[in-house]
């Protein structure tokens, strides 16, 4: 709510430019996007608590739709895309930064003098970092996804100055996705660089997935805290597997009795209880650790196709770009619906607008003139 207040000058500006708004909203493009809006909003009449979905509605509904289409309407008219991605890896080292620091001081000034984090303490005691993202799966996604801008600045077609803060950025995110302890997020960054060097840069590819191979070993021989975490127990965790294993089963429960709008939007720990074997469970533990999960639980098969058609149909579309910063946006959404596997990203803040924003700023591309006219600066 508190978004669509902050937005509302730019929607009424907006909407009173009758042509721009034209352009942007009657998008052939964007029919799957409209088409998982329609879903939620015809599933809040639907939900088994109507209360608990309508007040997600506006809290993740409609925010989505008013960042996807400001940055969609906004973002073509910047052309310096080489300023755009310094300003994102820069603020993404002091990011890392600020965690590393917190994992050699053991403590987060942040957490203790000025905000609440009910999870400080218990990440604290795990040694995991979590930064300034509340947690650390939150950290993770949010180097992660600003990790081809670091990637977007080594170039060889740019100055050396720019290379070097590119690599140096490179880096410091992967030092900090590192330190989360984050399974995922570690997973995710190797995709998002095999996609993103794979024909640029092969060698580099092959140097990367042996300094990952490395850290498995390395942390293997490591049977502590959170070192554990990224060795071979860690990513082949027999319990791990087993809760998320079950998980599906709960969701599968769900869709057989609401196959196509699922229970609602925030339903889906209202209802855990009923569809999940165990029923002692904690609170915070009634959530499927997956967000494809949880959009298939609380918008049916309907929600989640018209989902994922929209952010496929997004990528398909750019591969045809020559702006190389198209190019580093669709391989860090791709590396965020890797992450979305284990846990529910978008119900996070920063996963939630950073994941928005690129879809926005992708689909400007996709449309714009500067998709027409091949800008990469």
């Amino acid at each position: 709510m508190i978004l669509c207040v902050l937005f509302l000058p730019f929607v009424v500006s907006f909407l009173a430019d009758r042509r721009r708004t034209r352009e942007v909203l009657i998008d052939k493009n964007d029919v799957f996007l409209w088409a998982y809006v329609i879903i939620l909003t015809i599933g809040v009449f639907f939900a088994r608590n109507k209360e608990l979905a309508r007040i997600q509605y506006f809290n993740y509904a409609i925010p989505a739709l008013i960042i996807y289409y400001f940055f969609k309407s906004q973002f073509s008219l910047i052309e310096n895309r080489r300023g755009v991605a310094i300003f994102i890896s820069v603020l993404a080292c002091a990011v890392s930064a600020f965690g590393i620091l917190e994992f050699m001081s053991h403590g987060n000034a942040l957490y203790e003098k000025f905000m609440q984090n009910p999870f400080y303490d218990h990440y604290l005691s795990e040694r995991r970092v979590m930064s300034t993202q509340v947690v650390p799966q939150a950290l993770g996604t949010y180097l992660l996804a600003c990790l081809p801008m670091a990637y977007f600045l080594t170039d060889k077609a740019r100055r050396t100055g720019l290379r070097m803060l590119g690599a140096a950025s490179s880096v410091l995110l992967f030092c900090g996705i590192i330190l989360s302890f984050t399974r995922s997020a570690l997973i995710s960054a190797m995709l998002i660089t095999a996609v993103y060097f794979y024909k640029k840069n092969k060698k580099l590819v092959m140097s990367v997935l042996i300094i990952f191979a490395a850290l498995v070993v390395a942390f293997s021989a490591v049977n502590t805290m959170p070192a554990w975490r990224l060795g071979v127990k860690g990513l082949f965790s027999r319990p791990d597997y087993e809760y998320r294993l079950a998980r599906f089963g709960t969701t599968f429960r769900i869709l057989k009795e609401r196959p196509f709008l699922g229970v609602g939007l925030d339903n889906y720990r209202y209802v855990f209880d009923e569809y999940h074997g165990i029923k002692t469970l904690p609170d915070y533990w009634k959530i499927p650790d997956n967000m494809h999960l949880m959009i298939l639980g609380e918008s049916g098969i309907l929600g989640y196709s018209a989902f994922m058609l929209f952010v496929l149909c997004l990528l398909i579309k750019s591969c045809g770009a020559a702006d190389g910063f198209a190019f580093a946006v669709r391989a860090a959404i791709m590396g965020i619906l890797f992450n979305m596997l284990t846990y529910d990203s978008l119900c996070w803040t920063t996963p939630f607008f950073i994941f928005w924003i690129y879809c926005g700023a992708l689909a400007s591309m996709n449309t714009g003139k500067i998709h027409e006219q091949g800008i990469c600066k």
